[in-house]
């Protein structure tokens, strides 16, 4: 039986009280102003993955927590129907990458780098 959004809510409340955070430290941590954090936590709104996901980043609890607080007898199910990437994940990987291809290549990579900054900086 899964649980209901009143008590995966309760959960997230309690554990952010017992941390000593705030509606704002949360709202700041999940991208959400403080009125729509809050309707999250009392339960009043559906709680996508994506919130769950930063509550649970920001309260420091593993998938496979998370994944029992939602219900789900194995994290990979959580992880196969929810993940995704963001933007800000993107570009860290492709700063690693090109740091890894430039450290391999070296100035042979140049042209690339020139050609990928052009289109990250279009002319105005």
């Amino acid at each position: 039986m899964e649980p209901n959004i009143e008590e995966v809510a309760g959960r997230i409340r309690a554990l952010r009280e017992d941390m000593g955070l705030t509606m704002q430290e949360m709202a700041d941590a999940t991208g959400r102003s403080v009125s729509e954090y809050a309707a999250q936590e009392s339960g009043e709104q559906d709680l996508s993955f994506t919130f769950l996901y930063k509550c649970a980043q920001r309260l420091g609890v593993d998938v496979k927590t998370l994944s029992g607080i939602l219900g789900h007898t194995r994290s990979a199910f959580t992880l196969d129907t929810y993940t995704h990437t963001t933007g800000d994940m993107q570009r860290r990987a492709a700063e690693i990458v090109e740091t890894f291809l430039t450290d391999i290549f070296g100035e042979e990579l140049r042209p690339w780098e020139e050609s990928a900054r052009a289109v990250r900086e279009p002319s105005a």
